[in-house]
């Protein structure tokens, strides 16, 4: 069955000022299609397409669901396969994603290509072609959101409530995914019975930003290649100070809390802070995003000037440091 559209969500923190969020759709299983189309491999890189992935796996993680295994073959069509039209050899497609952004239209069905009997081509129907014949699903969605950093809430009832934790994620894929998780029928494939995926994305010349997320239950038996030795990846990138919380100034004989919010894209390890080169409290960390706090009182220091020191470090010994002036008076 096709789940109806949802209605627009609350977008989650970013930096600038939102625009318009499109409906999302979502579909089950639909017939087989009557021809095969050959195989071709996705031809550009899509990193909106596996920040998508990696918060679809990480919402099943803390619902308590298993993590699909990414498939090369949904996602190159989820972004962008090329396929051609049963019943008009000269039409070729491009994929779920690239195809929607290219020709301007939203849709399960592939705009424009009908089947020999005159119904029109699913996402699902050329799914069932490539060898994906069992249980079988898509959820699309389309934004004008940007790249800037926002927070999502991953593992959140369907209301928003309850969530299990936050990730930085760029606006535009955070958006999405809340899309997602807040409709019945996106959800359900995100946390259906499924064990493979894949996600895509492509920027239209409008602007809009198109996803689509293909889920299957078993596929083609593929050939693994032969092992090749892990790449050695030398992590150089400092962690980050997503926020900071407290205040500038104190009178004298109270207190405050202080908090910082650090994010490292590999792995944190150790956050501290120190007024006036003494240290004051130290954390030792781990993942990739964690928000402490310590108690200042002003009864540990004199009327003046104090400067406030948080430092980060990653588990590659990356350092960053964000200090301000805190005024006792």
């Amino acid at each position: 069955m096709d789940a109806d559209p949802v209605t627009p969500v609350r977008p989650p923190a970013r930096h600038g000022r939102p625009r318009a969020l499109a409906a999302l759709v979502a579909v089950a299983v639909l017939a087989v299609a009557a021809w095969v189309p050959t195989p071709a491999a996705a031809t550009v890189a899509d990193p909106m397409g596996d920040e998508l992935m990696r918060l679809t796996n990480l919402d099943r993680g803390a619902l308590g669901k298993a993590a699909l295994t990414i498939d090369p073959t949904l996602a190159s069509f989820a972004r962008d396969y090329a396929f051609t039209c049963p019943t008009e050899p000269t039409m070729t497609v491009r994929g779920r994603a690239q195809d929607m952004a290219d020709r301007g239209y939203f849709s399960h069905s592939v705009a424009g290509c009908l089947k020999a009997d005159g119904s029109t081509v699913s996402a699902l129907d050329v799914m069932a072609d490539l060898g994906y014949r069992t249980s079988r699903g898509e959820n699309i969605a389309k934004n004008t959101y940007g790249a800037g950093e926002a927070t999502y809430a991953y593992g959140c009832a369907i209301d928003g409530t309850g969530c299990a934790g936050t990730t930085p994620s760029p606006a535009t894929v955070a958006v999405a995914q809340q899309g997602f998780m807040a409709s019945s029928g996106h959800r359900a494939n995100i946390l259906g019975g499924y064990d493979r995926f894949g996600c895509g994305s492509a920027l239209a010349a409008d602007g809009w930003r198109y996803y689509a997320c293909v889920f299957s239950l078993g596929g083609p038996v593929v050939e693994a290649p032969a092992p090749t030795p892990p790449a050695v990846v030398v992590d150089t990138t400092p962690p980050t100070f997503v926020r900071r919380t407290g205040t500038n100034a104190l009178n004298a004989g109270y207190g405050r809390t202080i908090g910082a919010t650090v994010a490292d894209g590999v792995r944190l390890a150790r956050l501290e802070v120190r007024v006036d080169g003494r240290l004051a409290r130290a954390w030792t960390l781990s993942g990739t995003l964690a928000e402490r706090h310590v108690y200042i009182s002003a009864s540990w220091l004199r009327r003046g000037r104090h400067l406030v020191r948080w430092t980060v470090r990653d588990a590659a010994g990356n350092v960053r440091t964000s200090a301000f002036y805190l005024y006792v008076r």
